[in-house]
């Protein structure tokens, strides 16, 4: 169906693949290239290799299922988060010197901003794990008059099912396990 789509709309699927690469490359291109002009000079293989990682990473995992390569996956696709970060730190600091009245390039050099964004989205990134690891219950109790009997229902939620390793997975089993639940609703991602 893709394949009769391009031959259909040929301009159309130029233009998509356009956007795609764009998007690529502000998303994982981007970041690598301003940490290497800004704060530590990588030869232009490694900031290739890095700036595809999240590609790479994946398809290892899809084409040789091992440890280790789900743990390359793994680091990869936390790499792609820290790159989004970083995109959004970037475009805020960026919006930002262009709305303030005085001319901050006089003050902060264009490097001293991208190590500044590097450390924010750093901090941020860090925060991110570390919640992301931590499992929180939250009781709420529900109330309505079309129910009569009391249900214990347990909501799990973005805990990326397909993509996580059992280490990852067995202690939120193991929490829902222990809340005893009559039913389990498993929302998100």
């Amino acid at each position: 169906q893709a394949l009769q789509t391009i031959q259909k709309k040929p301009l159309l699927s130029l233009l998509a693949l356009g956007l795609v690469t764009l998007l690529y490359y502000l998303l994982f291109f981007f970041p690598v290239i301003e940490f290497s002009h800004s704060i530590y000079a990588l030869p232009t293989a490694v900031v290739t290799l890095i700036a595809l990682s999240p590609i790479l990473g994946r398809l290892s995992v899809e084409f040789w299922h091992h440890p280790i390569t789900e743990a390359i996956a793994r680091l990869a696709m936390t790499w792609a988060g820290v790159c989004f970060i970083y995109l959004c730190v970037r475009g805020v600091t960026r919006i930002i010197t262009l709305v303030l009245p005085v001319d901050i390039t006089a003050i902060v050099t264009n490097s001293l901003m991208v190590q500044a964004s590097w450390g924010l989205t750093l901090l941020i990134s860090t925060y991110g794990v570390f919640n992301a690891l931590k499992l929180t219950v939250k009781e709420i109790a529900l109330h309505s008059p079309k129910i009569t009997k009391n249900y214990r229902l347990v909501q799990i939620s973005d805990v990326h099912i397909g993509s996580r390793h059992s280490s990852f997975l067995r202690p939120i089993v193991q929490k829902v396990i222990g809340l005893k639940p009559e039913l389990l609703l498993i929302t998100g991602d």
